[in-house]
């Protein structure tokens, strides 16, 4: 059970099918595989490794999308960030994950470069959306256009997807530690109550 098995199977079943529409953009199944592993590719190139930990604070978009899939196929775990949350909180989430890269949208980009100079894990921001808000920070086109394409890493099964932060209602928020194969199963378990 692997995350990114959807994605190449739409690939390669209707690559010329819509995948996703937001924000005014549309992309097939094809165009979204070539973009999620160029990201990937640029991820490896920036020094991710098997397990390293990714964080996102944006809000729903394609560029959430590919991102979370370009993280898993890179090989990497994905720690999404809650958008509803003080900077010192998501401060918190990203180095109790260990997060080495953060993605960031334009608007959350003043929280971010705040969460960058606070945490010295974070050696790289890039930013979905636009030109990027501080000096040094990446563009994510940039990385869809100039990366390598990089080989899906087909990590599956009980290996870590993602850590997902709880709300903290009865004390510190704790990262949860979710497989590839406990997001699809919740996945199905979801999807078979929404079939009327």
């Amino acid at each position: 059970m692997q995350l990114t098995r959807s994605v190449r199977r739409h690939a390669v079943l209707q690559p010329d099918a819509v995948a996703s529409r937001s924000h005014g953009r549309t992309r097939t199944w094809a165009e979204l595989t070539r973009r999620i592993s160029h990201v990937a590719g640029a991820l490896r190139e920036l020094g991710l490794r098997h397990g390293d930990r990714v964080a996102i604070l944006a809000l729903n978009s394609d560029h959430y999308m590919e991102a979370m899939y370009a993280i898993t196929w890179a090989g990497g775990v994905w720690v999404p960030l809650n958008t509803r949350w003080s900077i010192p909180e998501n401060a918190y989430g990203l180095q109790d994950s260990g997060a080495s890269l953060l993605i960031v949208d334009a608007h959350f980009a003043g929280a971010a470069d705040e969460l960058a100079r606070q945490c010295g894990n974070v050696r790289a921001v890039i930013q979905t959306d636009g030109v990027p808000g501080t000096a040094g920070w990446l563009a994510y086109e940039d990385l869809v256009a100039n990366a390598a394409p990089g080989e899906d890493a087909r990590r599956g099964g009980e290996d870590l997807a993602g850590i997902f932060y709880t709300g903290g209602t009865t004390g510190v928020s704790k990262g949860v530690m979710l497989s590839h194969r406990a997001l699809i199963a919740s996945a199905l378990g979801v999807s078979s109550f929404s079939v009327q």
